[in-house]
């Protein structure tokens, strides 16, 4: 679906879950689509909220991070893949 390969380019691409000011609004924005569209789309297509569709992304570039930047701190990559506190 063309949805859901445009959004999993910003996502995976341009990594726009390193934002912490993205909303549900921005990204339907950026994909040219209503933001109950791309609700329906994550709830009914990928079975998550967007919430946990964007959180899951910021975990797996932080957990990369930690490996690839041990000396770094827990808290400076949180901010980094857009978590916006501890």
């Amino acid at each position: 679906d063309e949805i859901i390969a445009r959004l999993e380019s910003l996502m995976t691409g341009e990594k726009v879950f390193c934002d912490e000011d993205l909303s549900l609004q921005r990204l339907s924005d950026e994909i040219g689509i209503a933001p109950y569209q791309l609700s329906q789309i994550l709830n009914e297509r990928l079975n998550k909220n967007f919430n946990t569709y964007v959180n899951e992304y910021r975990v797996m570039e932080a957990a990369a991070m930690i490996v690839g930047e041990p000396s770094r701190s827990i808290t400076s990559i949180a901010f980094a893949v857009g978590f916006d506190n501890k």
